[in-house]
Order: C-alpha cells, then structure tokens, then sequence
C-alpha cells in the first residue's frame, strides 16, 4: 500500500485584494493601527472603529500563536515518543 501527497499552493483574491494575510502583515497590520489610536481622541466614532479593527486582527493573531503551540506540543509528544 502505498500513499501519494500532493501539495497545493492557492492564492485567492477577493475585490482585487489578497484574502487572507501572512503572519508578518498581520502583526503590521497591528503595528499600523496602535499608530492611528494615538493620534485619534478616545470617544470619537473614528476612534471606536479603529479599537474594532485592532481587536479583529489581534485576535487573528492569538488564534494564530494558540496554534502554532498545539503543533509545537504535538511535536515535542511526537519527539519524546521517539527517544523512549
């Protein structure tokens, strides 16, 4: 029995944009919008918006890490298995 993978790369655009961002654009994305909250008044609507949009990709960005860890975990399950 045999198995066969195959690996496909898929780059999808939505509106002429990109869907979906890289880990590294997601923490400037981040980056970016901290900047904008300094310059805006707290209380204001712009203010409000940019608060959502920075929750939105922070919490991209934790689902992210959580991830990465249960990998990292399985990983070192998978390691530990092999060196008993």
């Amino acid at each position: 029995m045999s198995t066969i993978i195959d690996k496909i790369q898929l780059y999808l655009e939505v509106n002429g944009e990109k869907a979906g961002k890289t880990y590294r654009e997601l923490i400037d994305n981040s980056r970016d919008l901290k900047r904008e909250l300094l310059a805006l008044s707290p209380g204001t609507q712009q203010f409000i918006d940019k608060s959502k949009e920075l929750q939105i990709v922070n919490s991209k960005l934790a689902d992210i890490r959580q991830q990465t860890r249960g990998v990292r975990r399985e990983g070192n399950r998978v390691l530990d298995a092999f060196k008993k």
